[in-house]
């Protein structure tokens, strides 16, 4: 089994990241204050379906208190008056006449009838419709939950008709202590404190990618011991130390010094696109530091970044330029010649 799905939430109180959105949620069960319509928007990786999938275990729990039971009948049984669709392959009106249909029929088993909608933005114009009448004449004994990554794309008469939830990107030190418990619990050895900081970092905020880096990572390692050379090979990642010494020489203007450090990077297998985007990602955190926010960077990066003596306008304008050239990269012009020209022009300036 993937580590994703053997440590997915089977309680609130695993959620990691998300604190002020299921405390409201486990307030309004205990107090039987129950919307019929749930909206539950928010970047992926966050836990939005997650959270969908316990609050339609949640409403049906015999014997709630703070939490899901998961005793009870109810608990133990979680497809019956529970169902999931994914709206990017079943996004047609048939679909939601057919939930139509049935939404208005007496619960099986439990006390609701639930419908958990993933990806709920990718429903037709034609199914929003059909699917906003639905909302407008709810059944008493039927919840709707619906998740999007783009809430904006729904029908604002959708949006009206349920309580909204906006989950926020996962703090990068609850992804690391997540994936420290993960590492406890499977029983592996950490050769180096940086490793799950650099897995966290390689996250993007998403706890999803997070677990999923580390499950790759680990079958790459010999004897339960996970190195931080696995992770920066399995990952492709780029060491810290060439990073920073990058950015020595951009800012101390030494272009034969730098252009060597990348053609060495380069025939190691990196990509000139993965290469500038590093070094914007360094650059951006360095002014963080300097400005004194700190909330997001690991202990050791915060170290060496502390002991770097750069002008804090030579930095901007160095961020500047390598957004600039990011963005040209991604609309696919040719990241060899986009990046090297921007480091150039850094190396120009006055």
């Amino acid at each position: 089994m993937s580590l994703i799905n053997k440590y997915r939430p089977k309680q609130f109180s695993e959620v990691k990241g998300q604190d002020k959105i299921v405390q409201t949620l486990i307030n309004s069960i205990k107090l039987n204050k129950l919307h019929n319509g749930y909206l539950l928007a928010g970047k992926y990786g966050t836990g939005k379906t997650t959270v969908a999938r316990l609050l339609a275990k949640a409403v049906n729990c015999k014997n709630f208190k703070n939490d899901v039971c998961n005793k009870c009948s109810s608990c133990l049984d979680a497809q019956t008056d529970i169902q999931e669709i994914d709206a990017a392959s079943n996004r047609g009106i048939d679909e939601i006449r057919k939930i139509k249909r049935n939404s208005g029929l007496i619960p099986f088993f439990k006390k609701y009838k639930v419908y958990i909608i993933d990806e709920a933005h990718a429903l037709t114009s034609q199914a929003s419709n059909a699917f906003l009448k639905t909302l407008e004449e709810p059944s008493s004994r039927t919840k709707f939950i619906l998740c999007t990554t783009e809430p904006g794309k729904l029908l604002a008469t959708i949006k009206s008709r349920c309580l909204p939830f906006y989950f926020v990107p996962i703090r990068f030190y609850d992804i690391k202590d997540k994936l420290e418990e993960i590492t406890q619990k499977e029983g592996y050895n950490l050769k180096d404190s940086k490793i799950l900081f650099k897995i966290a970092e390689r996250s993007n905020n998403t706890l999803r990618d997070a677990i999923n880096y580390l499950d790759l990572c680990l079958q790459n390692t010999e004897d339960k011991t996970l190195t931080l050379d696995i992770i920066e090979n399995t990952l492709g990642l780029i060491q810290d130390d060439k990073i920073y010494e990058l950015i020595d020489y951009l800012v101390g203007n030494r272009p034969q010094k730098f252009f060597t450090v990348i053609s060495s990077l380069v025939s190691n297998g990196k990509k000139y696109e993965d290469i500038i985007v590093y070094l914007r990602g360094q650059v951006k955190e360095m002014i963080f530091v300097k400005k004194g926010l700190t909330k997001n960077i690991s202990p050791y990066k915060l170290k060496i970044i502390k002991e770097k003596n750069y002008p804090i306008d030579k930095l901007f304008k160095i961020l500047v330029i390598l957004g600039k050239a990011i963005n040209s990269i991604q609309g696919f012009v040719n990241p060899k010649d986009t990046s090297e020209l921007a480091y150039l022009q850094i190396f120009l300036q006055k």
